[in-house]
């Protein structure tokens, strides 16, 4: 008989996966975000957009400013920059911090200040400003300013001499209620942390890359990636390794945490939502083993290298062997092959010709012993039957036991043995016959014994 199961991916105990890569919520499986105080990124991969936002993506390139060789290209000493929204983005107001991959065009101390970030009230109102610039002298400079216009942090913190074309990471970490705000340039705090308090309102409007909230100053620098967050992330050095990536870049795994089983899988629906650099993609369990389609053949499957797209594997499930019944449940992979991209699977239904589940053999205990004559003489070849004196069910187990006559013979020296049911297996009082027919073709019966539980049992000790 044909059955069809949905799989909704509503309730996280009905499924089965790694909590620390993967959760289920608002009716998706998707990957957990490995980076939740982001608020903004952007790799500059393409273009001058954001690659994830709170707000709004669009970013305003002015003057010329363009991204190549999947940099933010602002060199060459003419005014140039780009404008975000700051709203969700980059609107943290007492504590945050901002990190991004610093390429000067110059070597030691800028022709002139270079004002790498700045975040404000608006353009032309430095109202809530935040910037980090590299003056004319070499000395590398943050400011801090509350909803007035005063200075919370106004600070030099030390001479910095790069060289030009090498990348350094810079991450600004604020804490303007307790009182701590470090800067830190390849991992190492530069400067002394500053102790300044203050209050920023929720008038944050602008972010802006390259010049300061007047723009008069000309950039000459490339920005790799840069990325905001609403929490300190450092207050001690720490080893600078780029952009936190939100989501993990290997293959974890979900699955049902039941399973069904079937003689033929005959129809497999799966609905999921991908970008261009994540994938979901399937294998089929059957009985505790992975199997995907090689195009040709099912075969064991070792991971996700070895999965289907949802057409190869719905297409080729009529293949799959299942006879005799086997146990059966899709295994889905969610894979961001960036980081950024979240892949979700939404919902699943798995047709299949249904089959009775395997109740698992009960235990059984192996009843012997000798026949002999009055003259001591063994009762070669004799025909021993045992019979269960009413039929009945294996307790916990849907195996029916009817009142069968079972058959084994004594060997030469009159040994019999026989494997039985054990009566306490059985629904009631189950007690069983011993019948026992000798060459001469009469019937012997020993009446009514009980079959322990035990792993064997003598004949003469069966009461």
């Amino acid at each position: 008989m044909t059955l069809e199961i949905t799989y909704p991916l509503t309730t996280a105990g009905n499924y089965t996966y790694n909590t620390d890569d993967i959760e289920v919520t608002g009716g998706y499986g998707q990957l957990v975000n490995q980076a939740p105080d982001t608020t903004c990124l952007a790799l500059y991969t393409n273009n001058v957009n954001l690659s994830v936002a709170n707000g709004s993506t669009i970013g305003t390139a002015v003057g010329g400013a363009s991204v190549s060789g999947g940099k933010l290209d602002l060199t060459g000493g003419t005014l140039k920059y780009v404008n975000y929204n700051a709203d969700l983005n980059a609107d943290s107001q007492q504590v945050g911090a901002i990190r991004f991959g610093y390429i000067p065009n110059y070597s030691g101390a800028p022709a002139s200040t270079q004002y790498l970030i700045t975040i404000s009230k608006a353009d032309s109102d430095g109202d809530n400003n935040i910037f980090i610039r590299h003056a004319s002298s070499g000395t590398m400079e943050i400011r801090i300013v509350d909803s007035t216009g005063a200075n919370i942090v106004d600070a030099g913190l030390l001479s910095w001499s790069p060289t030009s074309g090498t990348e350094y990471e810079f991450e600004l970490n604020w804490d303007i209620t307790s009182g701590a705000t470090r800067l830190f340039i390849n991992g190492t705090q530069t400067g002394s942390t500053q102790t300044g308090t203050g209050t920023r309102d929720s008038s944050i409007a602008l972010f802006r890359i390259g010049t300061n909230y007047i723009p008069t100053v000309s950039p000459n620098f490339s920005i790799n990636y840069i990325q905001v967050f609403d929490a300190v992330q450092h207050t001690s050095n720490y080893t600078a390794s780029g952009p936190d990536l939100l989501y993990v870049t290997d293959t974890p795994k979900i699955k049902p945490a039941s399973t069904i089983t079937a003689e033929e899988l005959s129809n497999f629906i799966a609905t999921s939502i991908t970008g261009s650099s994540s994938n979901v993609s399937y294998t089929m369990e059957v009985s505790g083993t992975e199997r995907y389609w090689t195009g040709s053949a099912w075969t064991t499957s070792t991971g996700y290298p070895q999965t289907n797209t949802f057409t190869e594997l719905s297409s080729n499930l009529s293949e799959l062997d299942l006879s005799g019944g086997k146990t059966a449940r899709p295994v889905v992979y969610l894979t961001s092959l960036d980081g950024i991209t979240n892949p979700q699977i939404d919902t699943m239904t798995l047709s299949y010709d249904f089959y009775g589940p395997n109740p698992g053999d009960p235990s059984l205990c192996i009843v012997n012993g000798y026949l002999r004559d009055a003259n001591n003489i063994a009762l070669a070849g004799a025909q021993i039957y045992v019979v269960p004196k009413t039929s009945q069910f294996i307790d916990g187990k849907n195996i029916y036991v009817p009142g069968k006559k079972v058959l084994t013979s004594s060997s030469s020296d009159g040994y019999f043995e026989i494997s039985l049911i054990p009566s306490s297996e059985l629904v009631g009082t189950v007690l069983y016959d011993f019948e026992v027919y000798p060459s001469d073709g009469k019937k012997y019966t020993v009446s009514s014994k009980t079959v322990p539980t035990t792993e064997t049992a003598e004949f003469d000790d069966l009461v």
